[in-house]
Parts: C-alpha cells; sequence; structure tokens
C-alpha cells in the first residue's frame, strides 16, 4: 500500500476524525450485527410461541418481531438526519446520537420527498451543506474528473441516478412500513402494552351494544397507544399474525441493508486514513468510492459494472519514492 501525506485541511484529528471514525466502526462492527442477530432471535421465537396455542405467548413474541424490526429503521433515520443535518461545526455523528421525540416520524414523512441533490448526499455520491442546501458532486470535491474517460463518467452517472431511482422507491416503501408498524414498536418500548385478548371484543365503530349475534372481527395483535391523548386502542381489523410478522420482518431486513450501505458509504474514507501511535493522521492510502454499494446487479447494465464495480479509485497523489542519496560533506 503507497501511502502519501495528508492534505493540509484534514479535520481535526481528536475532535472530528477520531471520534467519528469509531463510532462508524463500532455502529458496522458491534451494532450492526446485533441488529440483525436480534431479528432473526425474534423471528424465530415467534414462530416457536405461534406453533403453541397461547395467545398471550404469541402476542408478546410478536411484538418483539415488530420491535427488532422497526428499530432498523429508526437507526437509519438517525443516521441519516445526521449526515443530512448535522450540528452546526461539530462533527456529524453527534447528531445521531441525540434522540429526539419526533424525530425519526419526521425523516419518514420527508425522506421520501427529498430532491436529487439530498439523495447524492444520503448514498455518498455528494457532499451537501446542510446551510445552504448546496451540493458539491464528491468526485469534484475530493479530486476532479479531469483524465475521467467519457465512458467512465457516463457509467457514474449511470449509477448515481440508478441509485436516485432504487432509493425513491424502498424509502416510501419503509416509510409506510414505519407508520403501520411504529405504533407497536413504541408500546414494547414502553412496557409491552398489549390488550389482553381475554374479554376484548373487536366490532364496528358504530355497534353500541353486543349481542350474541354482533358482528366481530380479529387483529393479529392489539396495543395501547403511548399517547395519553389516544383513548382508543391500535390494532387492524382481519390482519393474520404470521403474515403481519413476515411484513415486519421484511422491512427490518431491508432497513438493515439500507444501514450497511449507508455505514459502508461513510467508512470507506475512514478505512484509507493511516494513524500513527499517537493517534494522529499520518498519511492517506488510495480511496476507493463504494458508488454503488446502494445497487443489486439488475441495476446497471454489465457493460456499467465492468467499468465501474465497487466504486472509483482516487489517490491523493504521486508516491514521492525515498529521497534521494546525496555525497556526504
Amino acid at each position: 500500500m503507497t501511502l502519501i501525506g495528508t492534505p493540509d485541511n484534514m479535520p481535526s484529528a481528536h475532535q472530528i476524525t477520531l471520534p467519528s471514525r469509531a463510532f462508524l466502526f463500532s455502529w458496522r462492527d458491534q451494532n450492526l450485527p446485533a441488529r440483525h442477530a436480534a431479528l432473526e432471535d425474534s423471528v424465530a421465537h415467534y414462530a416457536e410461541c405461534a406453533a403453541g396455542d397461547e395467545a398471550a405467548w404469541r402476542d408478546m413474541a410478536l411484538l418483539g418481531v415488530i420491535a427488532d424490526a422497526m428499530q432498523p429503521l429508526e437507526d437509519f433515520a438517525m443516521l441519516a438526519s445526521a449526515w443530512d443535518s448535522p450540528q452546526t461545526g461539530l462533527a456529524h455523528y453527534l447528531r445521531a446520537t441525540e434522540w429526539t421525540r419526533f424525530g425519526t416520524n419526521n425523516f419518514w414523512q420527508e425522506a421520501p420527498k427529498w430532491a436529487d441533490e439530498r439523495l447524492d448526499a444520503l448514498a455518498g455520491h455528494a457532499f451537501r451543506d446542510p446551510v445552504t442546501g448546496q451540493s458539491t458532486p464528491m468526485l469534484t470535491a475530493l479530486s476532479g474528473t479531469e483524465g475521467v474517460s467519457t465512458a467512465d463518467l457516463s457509467s457514474l452517472d449511470a449509477a448515481r441516478d440508478a441509485t436516485r431511482a432504487r432509493l425513491r422507491r424502498l424509502l416510501p416503501e419503509l416509510a409506510s412500513d414505519w407508520k403501520r408498524f411504529s405504533p407497536y414498536f413504541l408500546a414494547f418500548k414502553h412496557g409491552g402494552l398489549t390488550l389482553s385478548r381475554e374479554g376484548l371484543v373487536i366490532v364496528d365503530d358504530d355497534v353500541t351494544e353486543i349481542v350474541q349475534d354482533t358482528p366481530t372481527g380479529t387483529v393479529a395483535i392489539a396495543v395501547w397507544p403511548r399517547s395519553l391523548k389516544r383513548q382508543d386502542i391500535v390494532g387492524n381489523i382481519d390482519d393474520d399474525p404470521d403474515e403481519f410478522a413476515h411484513a415486519a420482518a421484511g422491512s427490518g431486513r431491508l432497513a438493515l441493508d439500507l444501514v450497511d450501505a449507508f455505514l459502508d458509504s461513510r467508512t470507506a474514507i475512514f478505512e484509507s486514513i493511516e494513524l500513527d501511535d499517537r493517534g494522529e493522521v499520518r498519511a492517506l492510502a488510495p480511496l476507493q468510492l463504494p458508488w454503488t454499494v446502494w445497487l443489486s446487479d439488475q441495476d446497471l447494465d454489465k457493460e456499467h459494472w465492468q467499468r465501474l464495480g465497487r466504486g472509483p479509485r482516487i489517490s491523493w497523489g504521486e508516491d514521492p519514492g525515498p529521497p534521494a542519496a546525496t555525497d556526504a560533506e
């Protein structure tokens, strides 16, 4: 690996670079595997409980699946918001450590409507100034595009456009899932507030008296809402519990994939940093931008994949080589 000297405008190692690096690497190497394991464990536990005849056990297991599935949606919202609207003058990751009551809801309401510039920044294809909203393409900011062939630029543009299209398809799906499942997620966080099925009867809103032939419905699960202002319960009529669990788990797995892609897009720069024994940035190695990390095989033509692979590589300068030998005086 060839290392070169660091640029003059590198951010503070101890205030920005090292804590950001530690945050992203710990989320990638610890948090993300734990989220995967928790979700699959909850799914397995639900299957075990659903095979029995205890509805209360099944309800709590289903609530656990929903909780472990929705947590990655909250994670993604916090990470994306942190890099989209960081706290002024501070490292981006700090925003992700700040919980706000409506932060996740606001993200999932707004993100499906984000303009291209914000999606490019989310994907790591651009730097976006959170104050002005102006966006600078990543390659332009890091190295420029002089010397890049027209064919390569065309492939980069195709991958960027495909990434936008994929995010425009997936973000509304996850936003819909968040709206559907978040009340159950919050009920789990607040003590597993499921309704006992004993004595629970689901009827139409216009029913004032329950008699023997009153039409009744069923719910996959019913919970008390977190808000004290609401007097009703949350539960979708005639949902099948197994299908409900399957839908929630699928949403969680998709969100985990997006979290993984987001972290990959941010950790690449830190993997190119060489540190000395004091934790100072000593040098930079060539960087490969994970330009296509959000895409699946069918999102690009074969020719584009052959040109791009994982993404373009950036060398920060020429290796000066060893100093020239001189005659001793």
